[in-house]
């Protein structure tokens, strides 16, 4: 990992030593610093994926009950209410899902 040194300013490569190859000053305060801001990136990213993951399991949920939905309507009524029935619940579903 490459990091700035604290006394001279120079950007080395921290890896295997613990001092600057320029100065000979300790890199130990860089090196935490450059682990801690890796691991607050990685859990940022693990949140934004956790996000995104329960976003689209909201939305098939949605999906399916709305289908669950228009099916029970559509198999419970027949005739011209049964569509004057199923087009109310999809205005209903469509309402729901849109005010995320």
């Amino acid at each position: 990992m490459k990091v700035t040194c604290e006394y001279c300013g120079a950007f080395v490569e921290a890896e295997e030593s613990a001092v600057c190859a320029h100065c000979g000053a300790s890199l130990a305060n860089p090196i935490e610093q450059a682990k801690h801001e890796a691991q607050a990136q990685a859990a940022q990213e693990a949140a934004i994926e956790k996000e995104r993951r329960d976003a689209d399991y909201e939305d098939r949920l949605l999906e399916t009950l709305g289908a669950v939905a228009l099916a029970a309507v559509g198999g419970s009524v027949g005739g011209r209410k049964s569509s004057l029935l199923v087009r109310l619940v999809r205005r209903l579903i469509g309402g729901i899902h849109g005010r995320k």
